[in-house]
């Protein structure tokens, strides 16, 4: 498992070099579609944030925040971004897909994103232009040091694969054989780090759930030990989201293998000493956390969050759920 959250920051365009003259049998080197799109490193007055691990062909949610060169965070809800995304192999001028970004905070009043649906229709190269604006109130900043004292625009490319590690909506989902009460006495702070857990979480595993064919909700986070520091304001929201949903079965898993020392849950770590992923997460392809994933009665993914969750997005997804 390898947390990318928030600190996907070098946006590296790659040159094209000059071929060595080939051979008459040899292929020519196909062009970088790329080559030249991105706006270069220092020369813009905003820099997009991706804050995915992977995106791939087919419907995705995107998330993007906004920073300026000195790596002052700009996302805000006084800040409009629209998005483009190209497909360079296609096109390096018609976008594929466009979308003005809902913001929402990650940490209310700390960090703030933008999401956009988006349907990638082909996997390769990617480019995705940002234009930013600020809206009212103006910035308390003279004019010549506010970088959104007029829109600004900047780009930079990404890759989408052919397919996921983390099963698609509409794929099955994974029978994993997640930790509960039963396991633990009964006890809910031996399954998790959340200081106040409910134990709603952790009535069932995800086998027991999928076998009950019944919608319900997964989430993977570690309040103690998150990489990203996003998971206990994660899981906070879920928790605000599923009272209004009292009948909707929900499933926390810790993302890592976790034992009880000195009466607290401490992490198992490797050789190298580094945390070690729970056989669920290995299961379902998790590159990153936290992650919310909802589950329909016939068993296949009906939704999958990385990241943060907008609260009004996880309750119009539970709501069409039928939860």
């Amino acid at each position: 498992m390898r947390p990318r959250l928030h600190v996907l920051l070098a946006l590296v365009v790659a040159g094209c070099g000059a071929a060595a003259t080939p051979s008459p049998t040899a292929s020519p080197t196909p062009a970088d579609p790329s080559a030249g799109w991105a706006s270069a490193p220092g020369s813009t007055a905003i820099v997009p944030l991706p804050a995915w691990s992977q995106l791939a062909k087919g419907p995705e949610r995107v998330l993007v925040s906004v920073i300026d060169q000195q790596n002052h965070l700009l996302a805000a809800s006084t800040v409009a971004v629209h998005l483009r995304f190209f497909d360079l192999a296609a096109s390096r001028e018609t976008p594929v897909a466009e979308a003005d970004g809902t913001f929402f905070w990650a940490i209310e009043g700390q960090r703030g994103l933008y999401r956009a649906s988006v349907v990638f229709p082909t996997a390769g190269r990617y480019g995705l232009e940002m234009t930013a604006r600020r809206l009212a109130p103006p910035s308390p900043l003279p004019t010549t040091l506010d970088p959104l004292a007029n829109p600004r625009t900047a780009r930079m490319i990404f890759d989408v694969a052919e397919r996921g590690s983390v099963p698609a909506v509409g794929a099955p989902a994974p029978a994993s054989e997640t930790p509960t009460l039963a396991d633990a006495g009964g006890d809910p702070a031996k399954l998790s780090t959340d200081p106040n857990p409910d134990p709603r979480f952790y009535q069932v595993s995800v086998r027991a759930a999928l076998a009950a064919k019944k919608p319900f909700l997964l989430v993977f986070a570690t309040p103690a030990f998150c990489q990203s520091a996003l998971c206990g304001p994660t899981l906070d929201l879920v928790k605000r989201v599923v009272a209004d949903f009292p009948t909707l079965t929900v499933i926390h898993v810790e993302p890592y293998v976790l034992q009880e020392r000195d009466g607290q849950l401490q992490p198992v770590l490797d050789a190298q000493g580094q945390l070690q992923p729970v056989a669920a997460v290995t299961e379902w392809g998790l590159l990153s956390e936290p992650y919310t994933f909802l589950v329909g009665a016939d068993g296949t993914l009906a939704g999958r969050f990385e990241g943060p969750v907008d609260p009004g997005e996880l309750t119009d997804a539970i709501g069409a759920l039928g939860g």
